[in-house]
This record gives C-alpha cells, sequence and structure tokens, in this order.
C-alpha cells in the first residue's frame, strides 16, 4: 500500500511529465513515447520516419533532458512537516526513475 507521500509524488511525477511532452514538437513528443512506451530502437524508429537514428536519439534526449529539469523542481530544497498526518514529508528524484 502506497504512502500519502508516495502518491501525491506519483500523481506530480505523471503531471510534470504530462506537462513537458505538451511543450515538445510532436515530432519529439512521437519519438519519444515511441521509444519509451513501444520500445523500439532508434533505428525502428528511424526506418518508420525516414530519419537518421541520430535524429530520433536527439529528439529523445531532448525530451528526457526536459524532463529531468521539470522533475528535478519537484524535489523540496528542504524538508517540510504537516503536509500530511504522517508528519515529515520528503523524497528524491533518482535518474530514470
Amino acid at each position: 500500500m502506497a504512502t500519502p507521500e508516495e502518491v501525491y509524488f506519483r500523481k506530480e511525477k505523471f503531471k510534470a511529465i504530462y506537462e513537458t511532452l505538451a511543450t515538445c514538437t510532436p515530432v519529439q513528443r512521437e519519438r519519444f513515447l515511441l521509444h519509451a512506451l513501444d520500445g523500439l530502437s532508434f533505428a525502428e524508429i528511424a526506418w518508420r520516419q525516414g530519419c537518421s537514428k541520430y535524429a530520433v536519439r536527439d529528439s529523445v534526449e531532448a525530451v528526457r533532458k526536459k524532463t529531468s529539469k521539470n522533475l528535478a523542481e519537484l524535489t523540496p530544497r528542504k524538508p517540510f512537516y504537516g503536509l500530511f498526518s504522517e508528519g515529515l514529508f520528503t523524497w528524491s528524484i533518482h535518474k530514470g526513475g
């Protein structure tokens, strides 16, 4: 069972990812989702889209960087108290998580 803090952070994480995808170009978004959700390689996406695998890699990396930046902004600088009845509420961002 997830704690209230975990539920809150999960919602905020999805919100940050959704907001990041909304700021990407349609090409970046499509390439990122094909890679992240469908598990296609850069070469497979490139073949489908008629571009180089390096163009796909650059698009995916651009989205990853934006996402990492937005997720890092979720990390509180100091622990704070009283948000939930549990008391202390802290979290950390792990690369790739």
